[in-house]
């Protein structure tokens, strides 16, 4: 009898300790941008290692994270979800804590007058805008995130990295001998990109920082690239085995 009423009060104790942390939506209006706080810096132990990740964001939006130590800004540039996640890991990558942070993008009301053209069915997609912009230089809000609005997805497809501005694509009609190499990631500092580089490092993967000039936006990036050279299929084959046993999610073919 004790037994079974121990194991309810854990039961219960659990549960209510689940509902607690589930994240709840804030709402916010389409083109904010919004301020994010994680843990405060000197609450945190200085052999720990903070990670933030725009982990959703809807399909057509440019949306990334700029980042300065535990703080974050976030502009909603298209109506949808966005979660974002902030992670501290000790010196053993262990995850430490983790907070999860959800907006809902509302539609900014557009001023009455003509309407806008239609969009070009053939139109391509633009390349993804990763520019870092100055938070100074826009309107941010701070969001009160103990506010109970409405609960979103908490399963995400977790996005680790910024994509690279201009990543090159391989040609699949490229002949036999081609070789390719594989990009793990591309970052707007060489700090950030060393630290892909040592985790590479500890899982015994070779791998090398190129500094990248990008003139169209007169920014410079740093990309994350494996040492080793493959034909197509081996690349697709290896690209598929870290996409499954490492952390990296964007990871691409591309020309050496």
């Amino acid at each position: 009898m004790n037994r079974n009423l121990t194991l309810f009060l854990f039961l219960s104790l659990l549960l209510i300790v689940s509902c607690n942390r589930r994240a709840q939506a804030i709402i916010i209006e389409e083109g904010t941008t919004v301020k994010i706080t994680g843990l405060p810096a000197e609450d945190l132990d200085p052999n720990v290692t903070c990670e933030w990740q725009l982990s959703e964001k809807p399909p057509t939006s440019l949306a990334v994270l700029q980042v300065d130590g535990t703080l974050a800004f976030l502009t909603a540039d298209k109506p949808g979800s966005y979660t974002v996640l902030f992670s501290v890991r000790n010196a053993n990558e262990d995850l430490v804590d983790e907070q999860v942070f959800h907006y809902l993008a509302n539609v900014t009301s557009a001023p009455a007058g003509d309407p806008e053209p239609a969009a070009d069915p053939i139109a391509t997609i633009p390349e993804p805008d990763t520019a870092m912009a100055t938070p100074r230089d826009q309107e941010v809000v701070e969001v009160d995130h103990t506010t109970e609005l409405q609960p979103v997805d908490e399963n995400p497809i977790v996005q680790t990295q910024e994509p690279d501005p201009t990543p090159p694509t391989a040609d699949v009609t490229s002949n036999s001998d081609q070789k390719y190499v594989l990009q793990i990631s591309a970052w707007p500092t060489e700090a950030l990109a060393q630290k892909d580089l040592d985790a590479l490092s500890r899982r015994d993967y070779p791998a090398y920082v190129e500094r990248f000039y990008y003139p169209e936006k007169d920014a410079v990036f740093y990309r994350v690239r494996l040492s080793a050279r493959y034909s197509l299929t081996d690349a697709h084959q290896m690209r598929d085995h870290l996409l499954e046993t490492s952390p990296f999610q964007d990871i691409w073919i591309a020309l050496p």
